[in-house]
């Protein structure tokens, strides 16, 4: 890094990577397909470099046409947008381009090679996928020293549902007797 100040008085230059307006427009259409929040997708910072080779994939006319899609009705993709949609999906999720499927590939008449890539190492550690599930992918991004001599966090699930009366009589274990009681399954069954 070169310093451009004219005087020791002055500020350092500094310079740093930005996000073109493609690639937060890329990612803002992709939350749709993954699920995940706009600030979700710019914190991998893999954008930019997403949508190029998203791009290079397919190529720009249909990369646009999906996106299109995407933001009006995302069921009615079909077809090889259908493909390209779960290829955006899977790139987000894991880092790698898929291997299309051959009809899509064929409809699309790209000369790149039909084979799954990983687009960087540093997709790979920013996948979603890790996100997912409150994980780290190993060897490459730790949760931190001597976190394994705490107890994990407890996962968050989503409030159960409402019971709701089904029709029919009430059936019980003794209804069935080749089955095991789940007391005998799950010893703990039950007990609150």
């Amino acid at each position: 890094m070169t310093d451009n100040r004219e005087s020791t008085n002055d500020p350092p230059v500094i310079h740093t990577a930005r996000l073109s307006e493609e690639g937060r427009r890329f990612a803002q259409q992709c939350a749709v397909l993954t699920g995940f929040e706009l600030f979700d997708l710019l914190a991998t910072g893999m954008a930019d470099l997403y949508f190029v080779t998203a791009r290079d994939q397919v190529g720009a006319a249909v990369l646009d046409a999906v996106l299109a899609e995407v933001d009006r009705d995302l069921a009615a993709l079909s077809g090889t947008d259908l493909e390209v949609a779960r290829a955006l999906t899977y790139l987000w999720y894991t880092g790698a381009w898929p291997r299309l499927a051959p009809e899509a590939h064929g409809k699309l008449r790209r000369e790149t090679a039909n084979v799954e890539f990983v687009v960087s190492p540093d997709a790979y550690t920013e996948g979603l996928v890790w996100r997912t599930f409150n994980g780290h992918p190993s060897g490459a991004k730790a949760p931190g020293f001597a976190t394994w001599a705490f107890k994990p966090a407890a996962p968050s699930w989503p409030e159960p549902p409402e019971p709701v009366a089904a029709p029919g009589p009430l059936l019980k274990w003794s209804d069935f007797p080749s089955a095991l009681p789940p007391s005998a399954v799950f010893p703990n069954y039950g007990s609150a």
